[in-house]
């Protein structure tokens, strides 16, 4: 009980509007709820069944009498699923309190009419409709908020919300669907259902709101939340930084939900930067000849597409203080990260090598970036370069740990840059520095063209310190 009260204080603390108890979350039921009535937020009781993915089993009567005391003791509003079977009974009974009539599905998301259906019902029966039900992709979560946007067309007060980490969209940007309200959690670590928003994190957002996130297939490694929200935090932004991890069939359901919950923008990582120009309505010249998009912004519901990663790369070799211009450069893979660093040195004018194990990617990417010599294995190790640029996975956490070139490629004096950032020091940064070379991780690379993106959406490019702060953050937990 003091636990909940202490809870109770933090949230009021934290700013909250409302403080929903989650009697089902304890592990008995209070006898003395009069301890509640300091409070002087509204304050839902809420005695969820372990049918509706609560808590609470025991009998029907016993859960309506406590209700009946929580709503006597000064509960404002009380919290009852749809199919309670005592609902008729307690709509009388529970004089004084708003009832919230609540549908929860923890496995699936019914189809939009029956989502109506369902917000139509609970509203004739109560006086909050609200339902929340589990996304298992974004298809789900765009025909949630089409769904919410025609019902609140009634006028009448709801609550839908798409559980999961894919849902949690629309628990940042439930105003732009007619939701009254929706529901945080005080601890990030310790969310009360699944997608959960951290109480800080959603009142940051009061204001003309940012929403952004990173779209990916394997996001939970991802940095850039860590980096993008510190920098909301630092210029005191309305902002919130969120991951969007899904399939390739998603991209379409994700760009229209972009549209129609007003996220102001994202950006796109591994595998998907190619993938995602297709969607959008308008491409940037360089982002169209590199043939990559990592972010991209939500201009009034049109999608454009930029690539950010280049300036990650010119501010990573103007950081070593190291110009390009004439310079042999040799460039390993032939991947996005490839095509980013490809173009900075090619407007560089640099010398430009790519080698590729599979040398029909290297000739076509040669193609694209005239006067970029192609050279194989064999013709690494009799060459010399001024500076290393590993493009390949080769050396990141999950990938084999192995050096991308012949250890003998690496010379004293050269700079070696490698696009990995996770590990901080890998394989190739170890090795060309124990051979005499000035060696950097893709560290920077990430900070700066987050830093970019960053000013796409929002007109403010953040201190690279705060950014740094955030990756140091993130990398360490």
């Amino acid at each position: 009980m003091e636990s909940t009260l202490a809870a109770c204080r933090e949230a009021v603390e934290k700013g909250a509007d409302m403080i929903e108890v989650r009697f089902d979350r304890m592990v008995a039921l209070p006898e003395d709820l009069a301890p509640f009535q300091a409070f002087e937020k509204p304050m839902v009781a809420t005695l969820r069944t372990s049918r509706q993915g609560g808590g609470y089993s025991g009998p029907d009567a016993v859960k309506l009498s406590f209700l009946k005391e929580a709503a006597r003791t000064g509960f404002q509003y009380i919290d009852l699923e749809l199919d309670f079977p005592l609902l008729t009974k307690a709509q009388k009974e529970l004089k004084g309190a708003k009832l919230i009539i609540s549908q929860h599905d923890h496995h699936k998301t019914p189809s939009p009419s029956l989502m109506v259906q369902a917000l139509v019902t609970c509203a004739a029966k109560g006086d909050v409709a609200k339902v929340a039900y589990h996304a298992t992709s974004m298809e789900d979560v765009l025909r949630l908020t089409e769904a919410a946007k025609l019902y609140s067309q009634t006028g009448n007060q709801f609550v839908a919300i798409s559980m999961g980490e894919r849902g949690s969209v629309t628990r940042a940007c439930y105003e732009n669907m007619g939701a009254a309200f929706t529901y945080a959690t005080l601890h990030k670590e310790r969310p009360t259902a699944p997608g959960q928003i951290d109480l800080v994190a959603l009142r940051a957002l009061d204001g003309e709101k940012v929403v952004a996130g990173v779209v990916g297939q394997s996001l939970s490694h991802s940095l850039s939340a860590w980096m993008h929200n510190a920098a909301f935090r630092s210029l005191s932004l309305p902002g919130l930084y969120l991951k969007f991890q899904m399939d390739r069939h998603e991209l379409t359901a994700f760009t229209e939900l972009v549209g129609e919950l007003g996220v102001r923008g994202f950006n796109v990582t591994i595998p998907y930067k190619g993938a995602i120009i297709e969607l959008l309505d308008k491409v940037d010249p360089e982002a169209e000849r590199i043939g990559a998009v990592n972010t991209v912004l939500n201009t009034g519901g049109d999608l454009v597409g930029f690539n950010t990663d280049v300036y990650g790369v010119q501010m990573t070799f103007e950081k070593a203080a190291f110009d390009p211009k004439g310079r042999k450069v040799l460039v390993v893979g032939a991947g996005g990260a490839a095509r980013s660093v490809l173009t900075h040195l090619s407007r560089s004018q640099a010398e430009i090598f790519l080698y590729n194990r599979t040398k029909a990617k290297a000739d076509e990417l040669a193609q694209t970036f005239g006067g970029t010599t192609v050279v194989s294995k064999e013709e690494l190790t009799q060459m010399e370069f001024e500076a290393v640029v590993n493009c390949t996975p080769l050396g990141m956490k999950g990938y084999p740990d192995e050096l991308p070139v012949d250890i003998s490629v690496l010379r004293p004096g050269q700079f070696v840059m490698d696009t990995i950032y996770n590990p901080a020091r890998t394989k190739l940064v170890i090795a060309a520095e124990e051979r005499g070379a000035k060696a950097v991780s893709g560290r920077d690379m990430l900070i700066y063209q987050a830093m970019k993106a960053f000013s796409v959406w929002t007109g403010i490019l953040p201190d690279y310190e705060v950014m740094l702060a955030g990756f140091q953050e993130g990398i360490s937990r």
